[in-house]
């Protein structure tokens, strides 16, 4: 991590990145967008393909699908996974994709996540929210609450009054989904790391789960994390009661931080229980100069343990460069 320049980040952050540096060694680095595709795959000959998470080969799988490592609707454009048969990939699209595309909700449409369609349109009875031509534009109704908050030709900041609901998701399905993502990019030499996760998320062992911490942030202004990336963190001291692998994806406005459950190397946790250990948030890129600009990231911690249907209500903060009546 870069720290030859000084005075541009906070000393929180300094300290952040001085704790990752001492404790974790960084083993997957990625971008989820790049000119050619990257594909990750395990075997030389690809007619030696075997599933990652079922531990299938030909014939009795077969590998004709495109397997996004991660999922196509978080940005990602060039990380392809050869190691997912599929039928791994269609179970893993309907059973936990879809519940953490649901998750995101209308932030799919607020913040621009282009998925395999395009970016998805939000409609309420209020107002509609879509790409334009330069950036997003809200389309509120003439009736709406919302344009107490405005006036025409006006630009200023505001909230939007209403609800912006979510489908109903499941959140131990959607937190599936990154682990998932994890394993999907992990160094070959790390799976059996992880033969426990991997059972749990192929449906081969059943765990309760308790509790499920998922540590993500969120950064305002316009697309900040470009186009993304993914990391894999492995703890450098193997006695050392910290997680032992940590899975980071950044993309458009967020960046989760998300523990690898289930790790060999993690005997000393106890999963699904109050877990005592102080878990340093990741360092965020932006310097002070930018938080003063468009406002400061904010972290958040939830539990994803959940395994019952929910349904959210988000809010969202507009700076609004014009006001026109159409």
């Amino acid at each position: 991590m870069d720290k030859s320049k000084d005075n541009i980040f906070s000393e929180a952050n300094f300290k952040k990145m001085a704790f990752y540096d001492q404790h974790y060694q960084i083993v997957i680095d990625l971008p989820l967008v790049t000119k050619t595709p990257i594909k990750l795959c395990d075997h030389e000959n690809v007619d030696e393909r075997k599933c990652r998470f079922c531990g299938k080969s030909k014939p009795e799988v077969s590998f004709k699908k495109k397997a996004h490592a991660i999922s196509e609707f978080l940005g990602n454009k060039s990380l392809i996974s050869m190691n997912e048969c599929d039928i791994c990939n269609e179970f893993f699209a309907s059973e936990y994709e879809d519940h953490l595309a649901k998750w995101f909700g209308p932030m799919r449409s607020l913040c621009q996540m282009r998925g395999k369609e395009g970016i998805p349109k939000y409609k309420s009875k209020e107002f509609t929210a879509a790409r334009g031509d330069k950036g997003m534009e809200l389309f509120i109704n003439s009736d709406s609450s919302i344009m107490n908050n405005i006036k025409e030709g006006s630009s200023d900041t505001f909230k939007i009054p209403v609800p912006m609901k979510t489908q109903p998701y499941i959140p131990i399905r959607a937190a599936k989904a990154f682990i998932k993502s994890a394993i999907s990019i992990l160094p070959k030499e790390l799976l059996s790391e992880c033969e426990n996760t991997i059972l749990w998320l192929s449906g081969r062992a059943t765990v309760n789960i308790d509790k499920f911490p998922v540590l993500y942030a969120f950064t305002p202004g316009i697309n900040p994390y470009k186009n993304g990336k993914v990391m894999i963190l492995k703890r450098k001291n193997p006695d050392e009661e910290i997680p032992a692998l940590w899975f980071i994806v950044a993309t458009t406005n967020f960046l989760f931080q998300i523990m690898i459950p289930f790790c060999k190397s993690d005997g000393w946790m106890e999963y699904g229980k109050d877990i005592n250990f102080e878990v340093t948030k990741f360092p965020t890129p932006f310097p002070e100069e930018y938080e003063r600009k468009f406002g400061k990231t904010v972290w958040y911690c939830k539990d994803w343990a959940c395994d019952k249907p929910v349904v959210q209500n988000r809010e969202a903060s507009f700076h609004v460069d014009k006001i026109e009546s159409i």
